[in-house]
């Protein structure tokens, strides 16, 4: 990754100071799989270039009102390619690629700004808004074991969004905050172009027509100081979405299923839902014990749902938490804490088939229990020691078919010049 900044800091008509950032990136991966026995492996590399553009000004006309605007802009390349190889022949064939295989653009311009005006000492008003455009061109997408007919997809969208926000600090121990806000996003090359066998029965195959998704959030936040010892915070949130884009079954030349890589298929794709609504409220608890005792806690709580379909909408997170406690005095340094993480009986149905994600009851509860200490001897020396997941339970991250570690022991030292 390269990056290229310049801060120009002289006061004009225009701005008081101002910030241009230029950078670039090169990501590779690949994805390599064979099943149980058989004698090709099949290949799959993405090679993706990305180019960024910032430019951000801020200008202060008084202690009261204060303008932050700018442009952005961003260009990603995507070329994708992949062949199955005889692990015994090394001979090798083409095959259907992760995404279009004969390149991707993904190119978005904005121009924002946003009005921050302190109307009095307890009431702080904000308002942005924001245009984007945003375009998509990917080519030869012709699966060559699949034979769909993708020639190419692209689609141009653009969108103005806006927010409206007010803080109210009546004291010096309590804040309110109050937020509206709009959004959208546009399909990018992943939602619209990627084929994907996520089960051994089951692929997403494209779909050129999937359109921009929005958002309408509204969101209250509160904080509490009850004195130097003890702190709450509150966030609550809900925001409808026009346009969701979700998972469904699929057909193609009228059939739910295709052969393919030596098996039938069930299709599902892509596709805007007429409406579906996420909400949920985050809660955290910040309090000392003495001075060198602390206790924080947090719980975040999520739901979201298609309302065309009355079905619950993928990846929204289950219920989630940590308690910690920690213990300071001189160069020694210890916490203990506890992640909990809920269980999700009422699954999706385009997540119900991942049986080797979930059980048959869903998405099971977790919970695991931890220690960490360090102790600096100086300021260029320290030893740091962590027991994890200390009862050695057994527990998958949602959404993940991958077992975490069991009890973890962990030792390093660090030092600084």
């Amino acid at each position: 990754m390269h990056q290229l900044t310049a801060t120009f800091y002289q006061p004009n008509a225009l701005f008081d100071d101002a910030r241009l950032i230029v950078a670039y990136q090169n990501n590779k991966e690949s994805r390599h799989d064979r099943k149980l026995n058989a004698d090709r492996i099949r290949r799959q590399m993405e090679n993706l270039d990305i180019v960024n553009f910032n430019f951000d000004l801020n200008k202060e006309f008084n202690s009261s009102h204060q303008l932050f605007y700018g442009l952005e802009s961003f260009y990603n390349h995507v070329n994708s390619s992949a062949y199955r190889e005889n692990i015994f022949t090394g001979n090798s064939t083409l095959t259907d690629s992760r995404y279009p295989s004969g390149g991707s653009q993904f190119s978005s311009m904005a121009a924002y700004s946003s009005y921050k005006w302190k109307l009095k000492p307890a009431w702080i008003f904000n308002a942005g808004l924001r245009y984007s455009h945003v375009w998509l061109h990917a080519k030869s997408l012709v699966p060559i074991e699949a034979g769909l007919p993708f020639n190419q997809l692209n689609s141009d969208n653009d969108s103005f969004n806006g927010s409206l926000g007010m803080v109210w600090l009546p004291a010096d121990d309590f804040k309110m905050d109050f937020l509206f806000s709009t959004g959208f996003r546009a399909p990018n090359v992943d939602d619209v172009g990627k084929i994907f066998e996520f089960t051994e029965n089951d692929m997403v195959i494209p779909n050129a027509d999937l359109q921009p998704e929005y958002i309408y959030n509204m969101e209250i936040s509160l904080q509490k100081k009850f004195s130097d010892w003890l702190q709450l915070d509150i966030t609550g949130f809900y925001a409808h979405l026009n346009n969701a884009i979700v998972r469904r079954e699929a057909q193609f030349n009228g059939q739910d299923s295709l052969f393919i890589n030596g098996s039938w298929k069930n299709l599902q794709a892509n596709v805007n839902a007429g409406a579906a609504f996420i909400q949920g409220v985050s809660a955290s608890i910040t309090g000392k014990i003495t001075p060198q005792l602390v206790f924080k806690a947090s719980l975040n709580y999520t739901d979201g749902k298609d309302l065309e379909e009355n079905e619950p909408l993928r990846h929204v997170a289950p219920l989630f938490g940590q308690a910690l406690l920690s213990y300071k005095v001189k160069k020694f340094e210890a916490e203990t804490f506890m992640q909990y993480n809920g269980a999700i009986r009422d699954l999706p149905p385009s997540e119900k088939v991942k049986t080797h994600l979930y059980t048959e009851e869903g998405a099971l509860a977790w919970q695991t229990y931890n220690l960490r200490t360090s102790y600096h001897f100086n300021k260029h020396f320290s030893v740091n020691a962590a027991i994890e997941n200390i009862l050695d339970l057994h527990y998958r991250p949602y959404s993940s078919g991958i077992s975490s570690p069991g009890r973890n022991f962990i030792i390093s030292v660090a030092g600084h010049l």
